[in-house]
C-alpha cells in the first residue's frame, strides 16, 4: 500500500508538470520505485533534482485513444480442464474407432502405443 501512495504521488507530480498529459505507465513508476528510488526514500535523501531525473527515466505517457477496445483472444488453446477432457475423450475415441476399422497404423506413435494396451468390446 506504501508503494501505491508512492506511485500516486509522483504520478500526480508528473501530471502537474505535463498539464496535457492524461495518463501514465504506472507499473513502469512501480518497477523504478523499487530499482532506484528506494534507497533514497529509506535513507530520506530524496531531493528534487533526484525526482526529477527519476521522472524523466520513468514516467512514460499511455497513448491510448477513448473508448478504445480489443477482442479477447486465446493465445494457448486448451488451457481449461473441461476442455482438457475434451480432448481426452476425443483421443479414445479416435483409438476405438481405430482398434473397430482395424487402421490402427493410421494412428500417430503415442496413441498406437496406448492402443496396445486398450481392449474393446464390440457389440
Amino acid at each position: 500500500m506504501i508503494m501505491t501512495f508512492i506511485c500516486k504521488i509522483i504520478k500526480k507530480h508528473y501530471l502537474k508538470l505535463n498539464k496535457n498529459t492524461l495518463n501514465i505507465n504506472e507499473s513502469n513508476i512501480i518497477r523504478g520505485i523499487f530499482d532506484n528510488l528506494l534507497d533514497y526514500i529509506l535513507e530520506s535523501s530524496l531531493t528534487v533534482d533526484i525526482l526529477s531525473n527519476f521522472i524523466d527515466s520513468y514516467c512514460v505517457t499511455v497513448n491510448n485513444e477513448s473508448n478504445r477496445k480489443f477482442p479477447r483472444t486465446c493465445k494457448c488453446p486448451f488451457k481449461k480442464w473441461y476442455i482438457k477432457m475434451y480432448h481426452e475423450i476425443s483421443k479414445y475415441t479416435r483409438i476405438n474407432k481405430n482398434i473397430k476399422e482395424n487402421t490402427e497404423d493410421k494412428l500417430d506413435k503415442n496413441l498406437k502405443f496406448k492402443s496396445k494396451n486398450y481392449e474393446i468390446e464390440i457389440n
